[in-house]
Order: C-alpha cells, then structure tokens, then sequence
C-alpha cells in the first residue's frame, strides 16, 4: 500500500513537486536527471494511470489495515483473548 500512498500523493502534488525539482541549481548531476526525470510528460501520465487504475486497490488496502489495526487492539484490550490460541492446554 506504500507504493500506492505515494503515487496519491504525487498524484495530487505533481506540479508542486516538479517546480520544486525545477527550481534546484542544476550543479550537480543528480539535480539535472531528477529534472530531466521530471520534466519528461510519461511520468505525469504515468502517474495518472497507476493512480486512475489502482485507486480502488489503495482503497481496499486502507479499509483492511483499519480493521486489522481495530481487531488488534480490541483484541489485545480483550481479556479472553489472553491465551494464545494454538497452545495446548493442561
């Protein structure tokens, strides 16, 4: 879900980040291919892509680690759920 988190975020972001990049002094080598990187227009679109096709994806994944994290604390708040429950009991 990382992965997608971040294609949001550049997603909704994009010109932001990319005048930012343009705005760096182009000294260095890493400067001028982020830049080149950057100003290439696939990247933008590919951007849109992954984010128009995988966003129900993104979506699914945020629901499970909610519940998941809501089934986790329950749980551990939850006296019965002390025992582990594939130990043999005596």
């Amino acid at each position: 879900g990382t992965l997608l988190k971040a294609v949001e975020y550049y997603y909704h972001h994009f010109d932001v980040f990319r005048d930012y990049l343009n705005s760096l002094d182009q000294d260095l080598t890493a400067t001028r291919w982020a830049q080149e990187v950057i100003n290439n227009d696939s990247k933008q679109e590919e951007i849109v892509f992954i984010h128009e096709n995988l966003r129900q994806i993104l979506l699914a994944i945020t629901a499970l680690e909610e519940e998941c994290l809501s089934f986790y604390y329950c749980r551990k708040s939850d006296s019965r759920f002390e025992e582990e429950p594939f130990k043999a009991r005596n």
